[in-house]
């Protein structure tokens, strides 16, 4: 006897989680905030770079805390690089991220851009 050949069940792929979209632009958002405000802490820690350079303890001193605040301001990227990890892996295996999936991937490039600077500096 000949078995009737037997009919797989379509696979049906899990929604995408409904807080992705939310995170995204949570991330969005931060980024935006480093984008935004380092080009002036660039320029304030240049400037006490220079006025540093006659070598006043309190200009050094300056210098200093303005470096320190260019080098914080870029920390936001990592915590949001660690969101962006846990969006790609909310959206494997769903259906229907793909847009979601575009819109974090441009976010990560728009973080390797602000490290680039960042080391850059």
């Amino acid at each position: 006897m000949i078995a009737a050949p037997v009919e797989e069940a379509p696979v049906v792929l899990p929604s995408v989680p409904a807080d992705v979209a939310g995170r995204i632009d949570a991330a969005e958002k931060a980024v935006a905030v480093v984008e935004a405000a380092y080009p002036a802490q660039l320029r304030e820690t240049e400037a006490a770079i220079a006025a540093a350079a006659g070598g006043n303890v309190d200009a050094v001193g300056e210098a200093e805390v303005q470096r320190s605040r260019l080098e914080s301001l870029f920390l936001p990227l990592a915590v949001q690089s660690r969101v962006l990890d846990g969006v790609d892996d909310d959206l494997a295996g769903t259906a229907g991220g793909e847009a979601l999936l575009a819109r974090a991937s441009a976010l990560r490039a728009r973080i390797a851009d602000l490290e680039a600077v960042r080391d850059g500096i």
